[in-house]
């Protein structure tokens, strides 16, 4: 009983979550595409499983906003929206495990390497800096760690710039 309490629990939190940030985004605009600019944004991230929509906050520089949103659609391409929600849903479902807990941590964590490193993949060293401070700049924004499991925010992005700033295009 114990069990099924706290998955359904976890399920919920996740529900709520989804509701609030929903609720947040409802003023923002669209300035193109799929892409919306809400000045209740703190953050940069992804929202959605079907019809994938990329939020970003109101006022970022243009090039912060070319790189962000290049991030955030190699997280469409990559269908990582589904992959973080197969993730929690095994959480939900093995919450008593600390394994799947960490398990889950490095899968947000790689997921977003994955797209700093395919973003990066042809540029040199003055661009990825540039990406870099983009990466800051949004995250500086960001209050904590995104708790809704359906939306992308920061995670380790000292270690994410770190990689950045040191990405060697790997060899065959």
């Amino acid at each position: 009983v114990a069990w099924i309490a706290v998955g359904i629990g976890l399920m919920i939190y996740s529900a709520v979550s989804y509701g609030l940030l929903k609720f947040k985004v409802r003023d923002a605009v669209k300035i193109e595409g799929n892409i919306m600019e809400g000045d209740r944004i703190q953050g940069a991230f992804l929202l959605g499983y079907f019809k994938p929509t990329i939020y970003i906050p109101v006022g970022l520089d243009e090039r912060d906003r070319e790189f962000i949103i290049a991030h955030e659609r190699v997280h469409i391409s990559h269908r990582d929206n589904w992959w973080k929600l197969i993730g929690f849903l095994c959480v939900c479902v093995h919450w008593y495990n600390p394994l799947v807990w960490v398990g889950y941590y490095y899968l947000c964590r790689d997921i977003e390497i994955a797209c700093d490193e395919q973003v990066v993949r042809n540029m040199d060293l003055e661009q990825r800096k540039a990406y870099s401070f983009a990466l800051l700049n949004c995250g500086k924004r960001l209050s904590g760690f995104m708790a809704c499991p359906v939306a992308f925010g920061e995670i380790s992005l000292k270690q994410r710039i770190k990689k950045v700033l040191s990405y060697r295009r790997p060899g065959l």
